[in-house]
């Protein structure tokens, strides 16, 4: 996560650096904290969301179309494989205490429409494009063995390190107030989601009359709250 952050930050200063004084542009940097949301949240809980990017002010037009790179990481809920184990098979496990991870980067464009009054600028912001997400680690889809052992025992080594990549899109709110000539507090709030395949269906078996195959997640959906700083340049 710090060097995705620590690429973002860089990009942020080179462009504001570069910029030229009265042109169109704007450079933007926020960080907060997400929220997972609807079947995403079943299987994984939030963290850090941060994205960067640049801002084109449409002459005469009180939009900004925006080209966003962000980062955001989630943790997996060990409790979710339990509670499958439990309600499926009637047995209770203790040996599943991994620490997996995923990690999305969406890069998106899209428009802010704002409705400037006065020194406070509320603006609607939509935005399309792609999510990439990378897995570490998940299930691979094979099936996994149960024993009747004391604590039973799932034998968890069939899983894998993955990246997928879909499409989606982003809707949120926001406001920016100006704090000093060019300088901009930026707070927003956005939905977010993803075409992505999160989870592979797979087989937990203790034998032929005890053993459950679960369904696949094919989207992520996250909540962010988020504050930083728009730069005129």
């Amino acid at each position: 996560m710090k060097k995705s952050a620590g690429i973002i930050l860089i990009i942020f200063i080179f462009i504001v650096k570069s910029g030229i004084s009265q042109t169109p542009f704007r450079a933007s940097l926020s960080i907060g904290p997400n929220s997972a949301l609807s079947d995403f949240s079943n299987q994984y809980k939030g963290g850090v969301s941060v994205v960067g990017g640049a801002l084109y002010s449409l002459p005469k037009t009180d939009i900004d179309l925006s080209l966003l790179i962000g980062y955001n990481s989630f943790t997996y809920k060990n409790e979710y494989v339990n509670g499958l184990v439990l309600t499926n098979l009637g047995l209770t496990i203790d040996n599943f205490t991994y620490k997996w991870t995923a990690s999305d980067i969406p890069i998106m464009v899209g428009a802010r429409f704002k409705f400037p009054s006065g020194t406070l600028k509320p603006y609607l912001a939509a935005e399309l494009g792609l999510h990439y997400v990378q897995f570490k680690d998940r299930f691979s889809g094979d099936t996994m063995t149960a024993s009747t052992s004391t604590p039973p025992v799932i034998y968890f080594s069939k899983i894998e390190t993955a990246n997928e990549i879909g499409f989606g899109f982003g809707l949120g709110m926001g406001f920016e107030f100006n704090i000093y000539p060019k300088l901009n507090i930026d707070l927003s709030a956005k939905y977010n989601y993803g075409k992505i395949n999160c989870t592979k269906a797979y087989t937990v078996f203790l034998n032929q009359d005890n053993k459950f195959t679960t369904t696949p997640l094919n989207k992520l959906s996250y909540f962010t709250i988020r504050a930083g700083f728009v730069v005129d340049l």
